[in-house]
C-alpha cells in the first residue's frame, strides 16, 4: 500500500480538506445556495405567522438559522471525515434507526395524532425516517462493496433484500407510503450500480408496487388522494384542495413572479406552504425563472454526484455517491412533481429548502460525504 494512503487512513480528519479548492466547488455551491434560498423561502412562508403572532414567528425564524448553521457544520465535519470509515459502523446506525422506527408504533410516543412519523423526546422532535435513509445508503454501500465478487448471487441479493425491507415495512406502518417508496429506490440505486442481475433487481420495483398497493388499501385518505388526483371534481375542497392551491399559486407567478413576500397563496390559501409547497410559494414570489432555477440545480446536483460515483475509488465510494445523489434529487424531483399537480400528493418535503430540521440536517451530512468521496476520488488520481 503506498506510504500517503496507509497515512491518510490512519487519520480521523481529512489534512486541509477546507482549503480552497479542496471542496468539490460545483457541489460545495449546491450545498450552500439550496439552504440559503430555502431560509429565504421558509421566512417569507411564515410571514402570515409573524403578522399574526411576531413573537413565535421570531423564534421559528431563529430556529431555522440555527439548524441550517449546524447543518453546515456537519456537513464540513462530514467531508473531512474519510467516507471508508463509516463502512464497518453503518450497522449501528442501521439498528438504532430500527429501533427508532419501531418506537414509533408504541402508543404515545409518536407525536400528533394522525401518521406516526416524528419521535418525540426530552430535548427535539426528529423523523427517524431521514435516518434511516443515510444508514441505508452505508450499510447497502458498504456490503456491496464488500461483496463485489458475489454481488450476482442470489444469497447476497436475499440478504440486501431484507436489510431493505424492514425499514420500508416500518415507515409503510406509519403510515408514509412517498418515504418508504424512496428508501426502495435507495436499494434499487445501490443494487443498480454494484451490478446486481437484473432478474433479482425486478424485485424492487415490484416490492414497490405491491407496497403501495396494500398501503393505499388500508389507509383511506391514501386513496382519497389517488381518485382526487384522477378526477379534481370529486373533491374540490378535501384531497384536492392542496393540488389545486399550489397551480394557483405557481401560476399567478407568472415569469418572474410577484417579488420577494409579496406573495398572496401563502396567507392561509395555500396548505403546508414552509413545508409541502415551499416551491407553491418561491414560484409565485419567484416565477417561472426561480423554479426553473431550482430545477436546474437540483439536476446539476445529480450530474454532479453521478460523476462523483464514475470516479470513485471503489465500489463502495461509487455505490455510496450514486445512492446519495438519487436519494436528494428523486425526492426533490417526487415534490416537484406534486406541486405541478402531476402525481398525487405524498408529503414530501423539498431537500434542503422545506422547513424541517430532520431532513435538512441528514441532507447537508450527506452533502458532506459526498464531498468526501469526491475528495477521495481525486487523490487516487493523482497517486
Amino acid at each position: 500500500m503506498n506510504n500517503n494512503v496507509a497515512k491518510r487512513r490512519t487519520r480521523f480528519f481529512e489534512p486541509d480538506i477546507v482549503a480552497w479548492p479542496e471542496l468539490d466547488p460545483v457541489l460545495l455551491l449546491i450545498a450552500v445556495m439550496l439552504p440559503l434560498v430555502g431560509l429565504v423561502a421558509v421566512t417569507s412562508a411564515r410571514m402570515p405567522q409573524g403578522a399574526e403572532n411576531p413573537t413565535l414567528f421570531g423564534a421559528e425564524t431563529l430556529r431555522h438559522l440555527c439548524i441550517t448553521a449546524v447543518g453546515f457544520g456537519l456537513c464540513i465535519v462530514a467531508a473531512q471525515i474519510d467516507y471508508r470509515r463509516y463502512g464497518s459502523k453503518s450497522w449501528v446506525l442501521y439498528a438504532i434507526s430500527i429501533l427508532f422506527l419501531v418506537a414509533l408504533l408504541i402508543p404515545g410516543v409518536a407525536e400528533g395524532d394522525g401518521p406516526r412519523r416524528w419521535l418525540n423526546t426530552p430535548l427535539i422532535s426528529f423523523q427517524p425516517s431521514e435516518l434511516t435513509k443515510l444508514s441505508l445508503l452505508l450499510l447497502l454501500s458498504y456490503g456491496a462493496g464488500k461483496s463485489s465478487s458475489s454481488i450476482g448471487s442470489l444469497k447476497t441479493f436475499g440478504f440486501g433484500l431484507a436489510l431493505l425491507l424492514i425499514p420500508t415495512l416500518l415507515i409503510v406502518a406509519q403510515p408514509d407510503l412517498g418515504t418508504s417508496l424512496i428508501v426502495l429506490t435507495i436499494g434499487g440505486t445501490i443494487g443498480l450500480v454494484s451490478g446486481t442481475k437484473w432478474r433479482h433487481l425486478i424485485a424492487v420495483p415490484t416490492l414497490a408496487v405491491i407496497a403501495g398497493l396494500v398501503s393505499v388499501a388500508l389507509n383511506p385518505y391514501q386513496w382519497t388522494r389517488v381518485r382526487s388526483f384522477l378526477d379534481p371534481s370529486l373533491d374540490p375542497l378535501g384531497g384536492a384542495y392542496q393540488a389545486k392551491q399550489t397551480l394557483l399559486a405557481l401560476g399567478s407567478g407568472g415569469i418572474a413572479g410577484k417579488g420577494l413576500g409579496m406573495g398572496t397563496m401563502k396567507y392561509h390559501y395555500l396548505p403546508a406552504a414552509p413545508t409541502d409547497s415551499i416551491l407553491a410559494v418561491i414560484g409565485e414570489e419567484g416565477g417561472l425563472l426561480a423554479t426553473s432555477l431550482i430545477v436546474v440545480t437540483f439536476t446539476a446536483l445529480l450530474a454532479r454526484g453521478l460523476w462523483i460515483a464514475a470516479h470513485a475509488p471503489d465500489t463502495f465510494g461509487q455505490c455510496l455517491a450514486a445512492g446519495i445523489s438519487f436519494q436528494i434529487t428523486m425526492q426533490a424531483f417526487v415534490n416537484i412533481l406534486v406541486v405541478s399537480g402531476l402525481i398525487p400528493v405524498t408529503g414530501i418535503p423539498l431537500p434542503f429548502i422545506s422547513s424541517g430540521g430532520s431532513s435538512l440536517i441528514i441532507s447537508l451530512i450527506m452533502m458532506g460525504i459526498l464531498l468526501n468521496i469526491a475528495r477521495a476520488g481525486r487523490m487516487s488520481r493523482k497517486l
